[in-house]
């Protein structure tokens, strides 16, 4: 009886363990004083000259950070823009999450989906995605720690493991888009070139 009840309260102690470290790893404290890195990428990038979109408080406080930049880009007068979101978090994994999961939500649909490995970018989710008459092509990737990737649930779990190993936490998604008619392939070249342009930037920028 004796040794069953050490054997109980072992396995307990062990539960509790696991549950504090989950608690710790999944839901860290926030940095409320944290410097707001992606507001600081630029405005203006060679040709590129941009502008920012307002970001409402309640995507601020779903998104559980202050560092959410939403901006349009213009190569020369009324051209069609190229959008770029960036959400970056020091230590909160859940400010990334698959955009299109909010793109469905809005009532886009997604018509195709794969993964990219273009000539000077990091692997990237490319989208094309249609509402109604409108088109768009997305780009997207994570920031997990140093590294820029395709996979949501790697950069999900490339996070706990930093934490575990003490190594840095900070996570972002990094979103490029753009509308097109009906020459697709011009767009997404014309969006491809923004985007080498920028990721420099935003590696960084984001720098841990």
């Amino acid at each position: 009886m004796n040794q069953l009840r050490h054997r109980v309260i072992l396995v307990l102690a062990l539960l509790s363990a696991t549950a504090l470290l989950s608690a710790a790893t999944l839901y860290p404290t926030r940095m409320e004083g944290a410097i707001l890195k992606a507001r600081a990428l630029p405005l203006e990038l060679g040709k590129w000259g941009g502008r920012e979109v307002t970001v409402e408080q309640y995507v601020l406080d779903i998104l559980e950070t202050k560092d959410v930049v939403e901006r349009s880009y213009l190569d020369a007068p009324r051209s069609i823009p190229v959008h770029l979101a960036v959400v970056y978090s020091p230590d909160n994994r859940r400010v990334a999450h698959p955009p299109e999961v909010c793109y469905k939500g809005g009532g886009w649909e997604v018509t195709d989906k794969r993964v990219t490995q273009l000539e000077g970018l990091p692997p990237m989710v490319r989208l094309v995605i249609s509402h109604g008459r409108q088109k768009q092509i997305v780009y997207y990737c994570y920031k997990s720690g140093p590294d820029f990737i395709a996979d949501y649930y790697r950069q999900q779990f490339n996070i706990v493991k930093n934490y575990l190993l003490r190594k840095s936490t900070a996570s972002a998604l990094v979103r490029f888009s753009a509308a097109y008619d009906q020459d697709e392939a011009a767009s997404d070249a014309r969006l491809v070139g923004f985007m080498r342009e920028m990721m420099p930037e935003i590696k960084r920028t984001l720098t841990d």
